[in-house]
């Protein structure tokens, strides 16, 4: 009964995109013009403080910390680099819309969840399928955003039926994915992605539609196989 009304709200283009994050995107235009230090990228990421206090922290981190921990913004991007430091204002300005509160916000935060695995196994497997780490890590990050979209989506239309019943989240989910592609699609169109980007969020279900960036959207999809294992056997196996 829901499914007329998601496809309605497609159809009216009344689906609720969130805003395409503004510092993420400045920090890609900084880095691209290459001519820029630290100033330059400090004076976008204060700009929020939120993402500031992420910065901070990620510097201090196991990953990245050294024989001292770092006190200052300045500080913490000399650390992390450029490339680090894009690759979490974009996760941490995303997670925000991923993160919010609603009737079926689990199932946002666990597409959210499983988008940021995505990532990370992307740009960790890169370098095998012979394709650009930074491009890997975006594409796995945002292929699958049509899904917390649609989340939102289907909790629009819920506000509207209060009678509506439960139902368990397997069919929730169901639903979530009956649609996260075309709304996926229309994200795309709606923050004006690299032709790339909206490859992978239009085409990680069927490679072979994804002419040029293949090789891209293939490792995306492979990702999508890892992340299955990953929530199925959160353990090693012995063989």
């Amino acid at each position: 009964e829901l499914e007329p009304l998601i496809v309605d709200l497609i159809a009216r283009d009344a689906v609720h995109v969130p805003p395409y994050p503004g510092v993420a995107l400045r920090l890609r235009q900084v880095v691209a013009g290459g001519e820029y230090g630290v100033a330059e990228l400090a004076n976008v990421v204060s700009g929020d403080q939120v993402l500031v206090a992420t910065v901070i922290r990620a510097a201090n981190s196991a990953a990245f910390r050294g024989s001292t921990q770092v006190a200052t913004l300045r500080e913490a991007l000399g650390r992390l680099g450029s490339d680090e430091v894009c690759r979490i204002a974009l996760a941490a300005t995303l997670g925000r819309s991923a993160s919010l509160d609603g009737s079926l916000a689990t199932l946002r935060r666990m597409a959210w969840r499983q988008a940021l695995t995505s990532a990370v196994v992307c740009r960790q497997l890169a370098a095998l399928r012979r394709v650009d780490p930074e491009e890997a890590f975006i594409c796995g990050l945002l292929h699958d955003f049509g899904r917390v979209v649609a989340v939102a989506s289907i909790e629009d239309v819920l506000a509207a039926r209060p009678g509506e019943g439960a139902r368990p989240q397997a069919e929730w989910m169901a639903l979530v994915d009956r649609f996260h592609v075309e709304i996926g699609v229309l994200t795309a169109h709606r923050w004006q992605l690299a032709e790339v980007h909206t490859a992978a969020m239009a085409h990680h279900h069927a490679v072979d539609a994804a002419g040029p960036h293949r090789p891209l959207v293939g490792l995306v999809a492979l990702s999508d196989v890892v992340v299955g294992v990953v929530e199925e056997t959160p353990y090693v196996l012995s063989r």
